[in-house]
């Protein structure tokens, strides 16, 4: 069996073939133009459902409503437990794991931006006597001062002056 490749059509109808493939989107409705193709061989096809679901990052199945797709249906269930009822367009499916954000970007994303929280707050209160509803939250000093005392804020914009044995770096 030959290496399934990309097929996307543009507006003015020129085709490419690529290794990677373009983001799922609802555009027209000619082969690789409105949703994603693959061609193997001499054969462009329509990715199925579960090609769908693991190009967005998410399990096989991860669409599923009530029942098995039609074309995942033989791959998934034998013979003997198929019938007409049980299969379900897959026009739901294609919906639910096209036009979103795949989720390795997402996690990708939140990965940076927790780190860059950890960078813009490197210190947590420890202090019980003062505000001890804070006890364990990250902040930040936003004033030193002579003596013993800091300006500390939290990400929510709460601010305090305090002793500087108030909060510790984070670890």
């Amino acid at each position: 069996m030959s290496e399934a490749v990309s097929v996307a059509q543009n507006q003015r109808g020129e085709i490419r073939e690529t290794d990677v493939t373009p983001a799922l989107s609802a555009g027209g409705g000619t082969v690789g133009e409105g949703y994603p193709a693959a061609r193997t061989g001499e054969v462009v096809r329509r990715l199925t459902p579960t090609e769908r679901e693991r190009l967005m990052g998410a399990p096989d199945g991860w669409t599923y409503d009530t029942g098995p797709s039609l074309v995942d249906a033989p791959n998934t269930y034998p013979a003997e437990d198929r019938c007409v009822v049980d299969l379900l367009p897959d026009g739901r499916r294609e919906s639910a794991a096209g036009d979103g954000v795949a989720v390795p970007c997402a996690e990708w994303i939140g990965r940076r931006i927790l780190a860059l929280d950890e960078r813009l707050w490197p210190y947590v209160w420890c202090w019980r006597a003062k505000h001890p509803e804070r006890k364990g939250q990250r902040c930040r000093v936003w004033a030193r001062g002579t003596m013993n005392s800091i300006g500390v804020e939290f990400p929510d914009g709460f601010r305090t002056v305090t002793a500087r044995y108030a909060i510790r770096r984070a670890a």
